[in-house]
């Protein structure tokens, strides 16, 4: 998984169900320590920041899609897979930009 993620041309990596539970998030995770960019997902910060985060030992930002308005990111942003389509869109129209990440439908690559 990490592998392709560092491989990739695309900013987004396309993910199906045989990739769950390998390390997406963590590494997203860990990723956003390292560089200090946030990583921005498409449901309630609090299951990643509590269970996942403080579990593995990782100190990163982490926002939902809901708590964007008006915030600016000048190192740009990575996408956690839970970010909808339609969420993808909103971000785009606020000119953030994605570093990288990870989702589920093809299609979305296109919007990056």
């Amino acid at each position: 998984m990490q592998r392709r993620f560092r491989n990739t041309t695309s900013k987004l990596v396309i993910v199906g169900d045989s990739d769950r539970g390998k390390g997406k998030t963590t590494l997203l995770l860990r990723l956003s320590q390292e560089n200090g960019i946030p990583v921005i997902v498409g449901v309630n910060t609090i299951i990643y920041e509590s269970r996942l985060a403080r579990e593995k030992g990782i100190n990163c930002t982490i926002f939902s899609v809901n708590d964007l308005k008006g915030k600016t990111f000048p190192n740009g942003v990575y996408l956690d897979c839970t970010v909808s389509k339609e969420q993808l869109q909103q971000i785009k129209r606020q000119g953030i930009e994605i570093k990288g990440g990870f989702h589920h439908d093809d299609v979305l690559s296109s919007l990056v």
